[in-house]
């Protein structure tokens, strides 16, 4: 009982065909080159590459520069983009599914602003909340950013006791990180990654990306139930048994608990 976001594509954002009339045609590149690489790129280079660089090394990366792991093969994208300010962020999973970054474009131009490896590769889309970013990798499996200083605060396989594997997406939420791994909770520090008391277990259920409201974590589950735990305890608040398989809920400016079914209805809880 999840919903994910899934789009593979490689990551590189060009002209679209098109251009109006009387637009000056731009210089064709070296053949075998990747489409919208700049004049004098060398064959097999990345998009984006500055002229002279080594074919595979990252987009943006200076004239010589020794290809990245993830940028030597197509990278996929798991989960919805994110726009931060002026910087839209983008989280890639290499085909091998060994490896990954956390990239930041101009939404304009599509130019590399900076980027970050994640171990594992993004798994996830990225919650964002002021200058701080977390998401779900295949090594972690979260990884706190700080998005001013475009540096990793702290990643999940490094703390102890370890977190579980996340598959939903990481909701912020005052100074926490939440994610469900499959039929648990999960609830962690965003400054330390200490994990917080917060757990709960649904037994064997597949529970949904969390929703926070009235301090309440809502979860939708695989058998057709509606759960609220208590944010600030382990106690299972309320349930509703609403049938089908149940995605993420979501909460309405009004204060109601929205909720959709596998059975094709939409549930409003007050």
């Amino acid at each position: 009982a999840q919903s994910k976001a899934h789009s593979n594509a490689s990551l590189g954002i060009g002209k679209a065909l098109g251009a109006e009339p009387g637009a000056t045609p731009r210089a064709r590149p070296e053949a075998g080159a990747a489409p919208g690489m700049a004049p004098g790129a060398a064959p097999g280079a990345a998009l984006g590459m500055a002229p002279g660089a080594a074919p595979g090394a990252a987009p943006g990366a200076a004239p010589g520069a020794a290809p990245s792991a993830s940028a030597r093969q197509a990278c996929q994208i798991h989960g919805s983009l994110v726009l931060h300010e002026a910087e839209l962020l983008v989280g890639t999973l290499s085909r091998d599914r060994k490896s990954g970054d956390l990239v930041a474009l101009d939404p304009a131009s599509g130019a590399e602003q900076w980027r970050l490896a994640a171990p594992g590769g993004i798994r996830s889309s990225l919650a964002c909340k002021k200058a701080l970013a977390c998401l779900v990798t295949g090594a972690g499996p979260f990884m706190c950013v700080d998005l001013d200083k475009k540096k990793v605060r702290w990643e999940g396989a490094k703390r102890s006791p370890p977190t579980p594997a996340i598959t939903s997406t990481p909701v912020l939420w005052e100074m926490r990180v939440i994610g469900s791994s499959k039929d648990q909770l999960c609830v962690q520090d965003t400054m330390f990654g200490s994990t917080h008391k917060v757990e709960y277990s649904a037994q064997g259920v597949s529970l949904s990306t969390p929703a926070m409201h009235g301090g309440l974590i809502w979860l939708g589950g695989s058998d057709g139930k509606l759960r609220a735990v208590g944010y600030h305890t382990t106690l299972l608040r309320r349930v509703f048994d609403l049938g089908g398989v149940l995605g993420p809920a979501s909460i309405a400016p009004n204060g109601l608990v929205l909720v959709g079914s596998s059975d094709g209805k939409l549930h409003a809880i007050e």
